[in-house]
């Protein structure tokens, strides 16, 4: 593989992948990205306080950041999101979850890929089965 310049890293940056979404109980498609680096941090901030999951912002609050308009700037505030069907957040925070390689499942995807993080790294925080995320 290639080695990637700094321009090729700063261009990544601007060109963050993007997933569009059926919402079809709604009648129609979202698109949701993936976080840069420092997004990903902010969100962590707040939905990982003092060793406890705040649930409302690790559900809505990572559907808010991701979920863009046309112009990729962000549709709804956590509390916005918190209007919608639950049905409809729940697979939502999955996609975003997936999108940016949280949860157990994103985490499995990953080390089969690249080798990376164990789903056991307490670093990665995750849905899991039942859907509880656990802190980080």
């Amino acid at each position: 593989m290639a080695r990637l310049t700094r321009q090729q890293l700063l261009e990544a940056a601007k060109n963050l992948p993007t997933e569009t979404i059926a919402v079809d109980e709604l009648g129609g498609d979202v698109v949701l990205t993936a976080l840069s680096a420092n997004d990903r941090i902010d969100w962590e901030r707040t939905a990982f306080k003092d060793g406890e999951v705040d649930t409302k912002e690790y559900m809505m609050g990572l559907v808010a950041k991701c979920l863009i308009d046309e112009a990729g700037v962000p549709m709804l505030t956590t509390a916005e999101i918190g209007g919608l069907p639950a049905a409809t957040v729940t697979k939502l925070n999955k996609a975003a979850s997936r999108l940016n390689g949280i949860g157990a499942e994103a985490v499995a995807d990953t080390e089969g890929k690249s080798g990376g993080t164990s789903a056991s790294d307490p670093a990665s925080p995750s849905l899991g089965d039942s859907d509880t995320p656990t802190p980080a």
